[in-house]
């Protein structure tokens, strides 16, 4: 994107959020010099950002009459949830992901927000515990 010009790169910084540049990287990372990054970004990001912007009008318009016990902070975890998902291959990342997440929601209560540094060193863990048990089977 850097050799286009000043307004093409401007709105690629608007439209820049975390989902689209985790497709767009999940597209390109194994083929860089694959043509259609423009077209491909702007198909994720626009979408995105239509739905960015319905979502901030239904906030105006229904933000008082939600509940308080509905916690909007879960929406954050969700949304890097479906974007960690297509990154998932093979077992031991799959089977570091669910050991986190379990971990994640179990250790929810510990003090000083301990409970996702433990899922990380249990993801990471399990992680290069599979990965170790994976290499060592004959295929």
């Amino acid at each position: 994107f850097v050799r286009l010009p000043l307004r093409w790169r401007l709105l690629i910084a608007y439209l820049q959020a975390d989902n689209v540049y985790g497709l767009t990287l999940a597209r390109y990372a194994d083929r860089p010099d694959e043509r259609g990054k423009l077209e491909y970004f702007l198909g994720a990001g626009i979408p995105i950002w239509l739905a960015w912007q319905a979502a901030v009008l239904a906030g105006i318009l229904i933000g008082a009459g939600v509940p308080a016990s509905w916690r909007l902070e879960f929406a954050a975890p969700l949304a890097f949830i479906a974007m960690t998902i297509p990154f998932l291959k093979g077992r031991p990342m799959v089977a570091a992901a669910v050991s986190a997440g379990a971990t994640a929601v179990l250790a929810n209560g510990l003090p000083l927000r301990l409970g996702l540094v433990l899922a990380a060193v249990v993801g990471i863990s399990t992680g290069l515990f599979f990965e170790f048990l994976f290499k060592k089977q004959p295929r």
